[in-house]
C-alpha cells in the first residue's frame, strides 16, 4: 500500500522540538525568536527581591506589568492575526480508493513495486549526469528507463552486481551518465522479482513519468534556495518556508546540515519522515537537492548509512558544481570531537583532504571560469563557535584576495541565529547571535569574503546573475513576512546592502587588536 500524505490539519501546536521556530500569532516583531513575556520579565525581577523588605517595589512592578500587558493586548487586537502554519503533513499508511471503470485491467499487481514508498529524489547535479534514488516496499530488482524528452524510445538500465540483477535491496540508486547539458529527460521506474521470491516473474514498468533537466553551463540568471538546521521539521515548516520565500522556482536546493531531528539512530525513519518524504513531495523527483552533513547527522549508531541515502559516484561527501556564472563548493565539516580517538584522527584527515581538494579545484576550469564562488558548510570559518575547528584547515586556501582565487560568499549554519560579516570587517550585521557569543569571537579584519551564519530553519534565496549575487534572508516564519537581510555581492567581492540592517560593532578589545 503506498504511503499517502494526509494534509490540512489546522493547528497552533508546533512539533515537540525545542529547535523549531515557534509560530508567531502576535503582532509582527523585528526578531525571529519569541520575545520574553511580561510574566518572564517579572519573574526574573521578582526573584532578585526580598519580599519582606521590598513589598512596595514588588507591587509597583505587578501593577506596571498589568498595564503594559493590557497595552500589548490592545495593540495585538488591532493587528489581524496571520498564522504562518496552517497545515502539516501527517505521513500514514492508508488505503486509497482509485475510481476506475476498467479496474480489472488497471489494478496494480501486488509485485508491482514501481510506486516507491520513499522518493524518488535527485542528487549530484551536473551537465552530463545525475543521480536518481528511491525506496521500494520490499527488496526487489530495479531498473530505470530514461530518454530525452520527445524521444520515442527509453533506455533501460538495471541495478546489477557482478553482472546479475541485484534483488537484495529496497534502496535503489542510479548514477545516470553520458547525458547532454541543458537537456530535459524523462524517466520511469521499473521493478522485477526473481523466482526465489515469487512465481510471477513479470517486469513491471511504472505508469508515472518523471522529468529533470541537466545543468545548463550557459544559464546566466537563476535562483537557488538555502536552508540550515532544519532538524526534521519538514512536515510542518517546509511548505510555508518554500511558499513564503518564493523558492518554488529555484534550480537547486541546499540543506546546510543538521537535517535529522537529533541523531542517526534509526536513520531511515529520521531521514525519510524527517525531511526526505516532504522534499520528494515538493520537488525531489525533478530538481536536485544538495545535503550537507551537520554534527547531528554524524551522531548515532547508524551514521554510516548517510551515504546510502545521499550517495555520490566518487564516494565522497563533498562536491563542487557550476552553472552559468556561479560555482558552488559544498564541504563536509564533519563533527568536532566526534567518536573515538581513531575516528577523530580520521575526521581531521578528511577535513585536510577537502582543503587540498579545494587547492586543486582552484587550478581547474570550473573555478577559473566562474564569476562567483560560493562555499557552503555546516560550520563557519570566521566569526562562529567552530572557528578553531575550521579556520586552521580552510582559511589559508579560501581567504584569497586575488580576482582569480577569491571566494565571494561563505554560508554556514550550526549557531541557530543569523549573522553577517562583510569582507575585511570585524563588525557584525543583523546579529541574532547572542551577545555572549559575539563577545567570545576572535574577529580579525583579514577575511576577504562575505561570511553569513544562517539561522535555524533559514529561508534564503540567492539570485544569480552575471554581474551580481542578490542574497535575501526571509522572515518566512513571521506573519508579516519581510526580510531579515538583503544585500548584493559584485564580482570584485564588494557588498552593497539592499535594506537597512543593524550593525553590531566588535567588542572594544577586538577593535584594539585590529588597529
Amino acid at each position: 500500500m503506498p504511503m499517502q500524505n494526509i494534509i490540512t490539519h489546522p493547528t497552533r501546536l508546533p512539533l515537540r522540538h525545542s529547535r523549531l521556530p515557534m509560530p508567531h500569532f502576535a503582532a509582527p516583531r523585528s526578531t525571529t525568536t519569541p520575545p520574553r513575556t511580561m510574566k518572564d520579565n517579572l519573574k526574573s525581577k521578582i526573584t532578585n527581591l526580598k519580599f519582606t523588605s521590598r513589598l512596595p517595589l514588588l507591587l509597583a512592578l505587578l501593577f506596571a506589568g498589568g498595564a503594559v500587558r493590557a497595552a500589548d493586548e490592545a495593540t495585538a487586537a488591532q493587528t489581524p492575526l496571520t498564522p504562518v502554519y496552517t497545515n502539516y503533513m501527517d505521513w500514514q499508511f492508508r488505503a486509497v480508493e482509485i475510481a476506475d471503470t476498467n479496474a480489472v485491467d488497471n489494478v496494480r499487481h501486488q509485485n508491482d513495486f514501481t510506486v516507491p514508498i520513499h522518493g524518488p529524489w535527485l542528487l549530484n547535479p551536473s551537465p552530463d549526469s545525475i543521480t536518481v534514488n528511491w525506496i521500494t516496499r520490499i527488496p526487489c530488482g530495479a531498473a530505470i528507463d530514461y530518454r530525452e524528452k520527445g524521444a520515442a524510445e527509453f533506455t533501460r538500465v538495471w541495478k546489477t552486481t557482478y553482472g546479475q540483477i541485484d534483488y537484495s535491496s529496497d534502496l535503489h540508486t542510479f548514477h545516470l551518465e553520458g547525458l547532454k547539458p541543458a537537456t530535459t529527460y524523462e524517466y520511469r521506474l521499473v521493478s522485477n522479482c526473481d523466482r526465489h521470491f515469487t512465481a510471477y516473474l513479470d517486469v513491471y514498468v511504472g505508469r508515472e513519468t518523471y522529468s529533470f533537466r541537466t545543468i545548463d553551463p550557459q544559464r546566466s540568471n537563476y535562483k537557488i534556495f538555502v536552508t540550515a538546521d532544519h532538524h526534521g521539521t519538514a512536515r510542518l515548516t517546509l511548505d510555508p518556508m518554500i511558499n513564503r520565500c518564493g523558492a518554488g522556482d529555484a534550480d537547486f536546493y541546499f540543506f546546510l546540515g543538521d537535517n535529522v531531528e537529533d541523531n542517526m539512530n534509526n536513520a531511515r525513519f529520521y531521514v525519510t519522515f524527517g525531511f526526505l518524504d516532504d522534499i520528494s513531495r515538493r520537488w525531489g523527483p525533478s530538481k536536485p537537492t544538495i545535503f550537507l552533513r551537520g554534527n547531528h547527522d554524524l551522531w548515532g549508531r547508524e551514521t554510516h548509512l548517510w551515504g546510502d541515502f545521499f550517495p555520490r559516484p566518487d564516494g565522497k561527501s563533498y562536491l563542487a558544481f557550476a552553472q552559468g556564472p556561479a560555482l558552488f563548493v559544498c564541504l563536509d565539516s564533519m563533527a568536532a570531537g566526534y567518536g573515538s580517538p581513531a575516528q577523530r584522527e580520521q575526521v581531521a584527515r578528511y577535513l585536510q583532504e577537502q582543503a587540498e581538494w579545494i587547492g586543486r579545484l582552484k587550478r581547474g576550469p570550473l573555478w577559473r571560469k566562474s564569476a562567483f564562488r560560493i562555499v557552503m558548510a555546516h560550520y563557519g570559518i570566521h566569526g562562529s563557535s567552530m572557528d578553531k575547528t575550521m579556520a586552521p584547515v580552510f582559511k589559508q586556501v579560501l581567504n584569497d584576495s586575488s580576482a582569480a582565487g577569491r571566494i565571494h560568499l561563505y554560508l554556514a549554519g550550526h549557531e541557530h541565529g543569523y549573522m553577517r560579516i562583510d569582507p575585511r570587517s570585524i563588525d557584525t550585521k543583523v546579529g541574532e547571535i547572542s551577545p555572549n557569543s559575539r563577545r567570545s569571537m576572535e574577529l580579525k579584519p583579514d577575511n576577504n569574503f562575505t561570511h553569513v551564519i544562517c539561522t535555524l530553519t533559514e529561508g534564503m534565496t540567492i539570485e544569480v546573475a552575471p554581474q551580481k549575487l542578490t542574497v535575501r534572508s526571509h522572515l518566512w516564519n513571521q506573519p508579516a513576512g519581510g526580510l531579515r537581510d538583503a544585500f548584493e555581492i559584485r564580482p570584485d567581492g564588494s557588498v552593497r546592502d539592499l535594506m537597512e540592517v543593524k550593525v553590531f560593532p566588535a567588542p572594544a578589545a577586538e577593535q584594539d587588536k585590529s588597529r
